[in-house]
């Protein structure tokens, strides 16, 4: 069963998804707690219910396996789902939190430009994407 979370709140470990480090976790996120520039997915397990991962997808409703939080768009423009290979993921074991996650992508810039929304907490940051 998953919790529906804010992102300050959920509990992330490193993986690694199509070639990008992205966060993951087990629990559903509320979209208005995600920082602007970065993008969620939610995955999908396969339909046997073996714990392999599917797809991600903007919304999952039925066979819902975490949430993703990315610096890097992982799904072309107009698509629905993207599937999930054998090889396209890998969990790294770490444990990483959405601060930690945006200080290695993002190069702050200028405090007190963009509002991320950590709980109820607002901490005033701009990041700038590295790319």
């Amino acid at each position: 069963m998953s919790v529906v979370s804010s992102v300050g709140k959920a509990n992330f470990e490193l993986i690694e998804l199509f070639g990008r480090k992205v966060i993951f976790t087990e629990d559903r996120i509320f979209c208005d707690s995600i920082p602007s520039g970065l993008f969620k997915y939610e995955i999908r397990h396969d339909d046997s219910c073996l714990g392999e991962e599917a797809e991600i997808a903007e919304k999952v409703y039925v066979n819902f396996w975490g949430t993703v939080i990315s610096a890097y768009d992982l799904m072309s423009i107009g698509d629905r789902f993207r599937e999930i290979g054998e090889d396209d993921i890998e969990y790294l074991g770490l444990k990483c939190d959405i601060d930690e996650y945006a200080r290695q992508n993002y190069r702050e810039i200028d405090k007190n430009k963009l509002n991320v929304v950590c709980g109820k907490r607002i901490v005033e940051k701009e990041y700038e994407f590295i790319k």
